[in-house]
């Protein structure tokens, strides 16, 4: 998610020309100053409203399988900045990796919740954030050597690497055990 934000920043730039390189490879598309404001802006608009649904997610399905579901759109939102031939698609993607970004805001911090000791508790919590400015500094780094929609198609890998990843790790015990499945929530644990 944080690697969305910090996306609007290196696409800006480029679309405008202003970034260094050669206009005639970059700027498919212009932006008006209107067209760069909710750019900058659209994916925190929409996170509240995926942590409205966020809920509503994880409960019924498990931890483990919300956060794996919330790759497929943030996956979908890097595909449509790659392949956008206008800025309605950059605002679509904007706006759907601002939703998955609050929709993943329960399952992991519930998951970080119900696996950690109450010592590491508040540490790993915060790991998120972390993770957030990482990713943004990611985009930083890969903006400044690639083109944008290059750093979209190489942004797209990680929610596939993420979603495969998170096959090897176990779904939590307490949802497990509140959803009567006690011997999968021993596993769990071990």
């Amino acid at each position: 998610y944080g690697m969305t934000l910090g996306f609007p920043t290196i696409v800006i730039p480029a679309i405008q020309g202003g970034d260094g390189r050669e206009a005639s490879l970059e700027r498919d598309f212009t932006l008006s100053k209107e067209e760069i404001s909710w750019l900058s802006s659209i994916n925190l608009i929409c996170v509240p409203l995926g942590c409205v649904f966020s809920g509503m997610l994880t409960q019924p399905i498990g931890r483990r399988r919300a956060m794996q579901i919330v790759n497929i759109p943030i996956l979908i939102a890097w595909l449509l900045f790659h392949f956008a031939s206008d800025v309605h698609f950059l605002y679509c993607g904007l706006a759907l990796a601002g939703f998955s970004g609050g929709l993943s805001e329960a399952p992991v911090l519930t998951y970080v919740a119900e696996v950690t000791t109450p010592k590491l508790r508040g540490m790993l919590a915060a790991t998120g954030s972390t993770c957030v400015i990482i990713g943004i500094l990611i985009q930083f780094l890969m903006g400044s050597f690639l083109r944008w929609r290059t750093v979209a198609l190489v942004s797209a890998s990680l929610p596939v690497i993420s979603f495969l990843l998170l096959f090897l790790v176990p779904e939590s015990p307490v949802w497990l055990a509140g959803k009567g499945k006690y011997s999968q929530a021993k596993r769990s644990l071990a």
